[in-house]
């Protein structure tokens, strides 16, 4: 019945449905079920970043991390191409222990859509997450992007409990290699 509503106002609905749908199949362990409702949102054409979002979390679910972490990765560069930069500009900053302009930081964010804001943090944060748990990366070569996300993202609890969530484990690991090194 969806099929017949050929309306470009019809698909993105219908793409939702779709992704929900995988999701939820994703969760429950029928990956064959979530790739055929992936498939079907691909076709539609439509919400690109949830349904690559969703493609990464199913290609991951499946053990394929390398095709997951480089869809990712491929998101932010097309998507968020200018905020990649300025992440990357306040980490240099960062490691060059140089003071940051937090106010000319808060005023760019101002004029930025909450909701790109949003999806950018969501991306940065599965990417390395998926990094983290494939091995691509070390806790230390995380930290300053964990640091950093804040200062050009809008206030969250959810982002601020991530952060937490991943200083509390990158100080866990640095604890257990001092305790392995005596």
């Amino acid at each position: 019945m969806l099929r017949l509503t050929e309306s470009q106002l019809a698909q993105v609905p219908i793409c939702e449905l779709l992704l929900n749908s995988c999701r939820m199949s994703r969760l429950a362990g029928h990956l064959q079920i979530a790739w055929a409702y992936l498939v079907e949102a691909k076709a539609l054409n439509v919400n690109h970043f949830e349904v690559a979002m969703e493609e990464a979390r199913f290609l991951f679910e499946k053990g394929n991390q390398t095709q997951a972490i480089s869809i990712l990765s491929n998101l932010l560069e097309e998507r968020f191409g200018a905020k990649t930069k300025q992440l990357q500009s306040v980490i240099e900053q960062q490691k060059k222990q140089t003071d940051i302009n937090h106010t000319q930081l808060r005023e760019a964010l101002k004029s930025e859509p909450k909701e790109e804001k949003d999806n950018f943090v969501k991306v940065q944060l599965l990417l390395a997450d998926y990094s983290l748990k494939a091995g691509a990366c070390s806790f230390s070569d995380l930290y300053y992007k964990y640091h950093a996300l804040p200062l050009i993202a809008d206030p969250s609890e959810d982002l601020y409990y991530r952060v937490a969530i991943f200083l509390d484990n990158y100080l866990y690991s640095k604890h257990q290699v001092g305790v392995l090194l005596f």
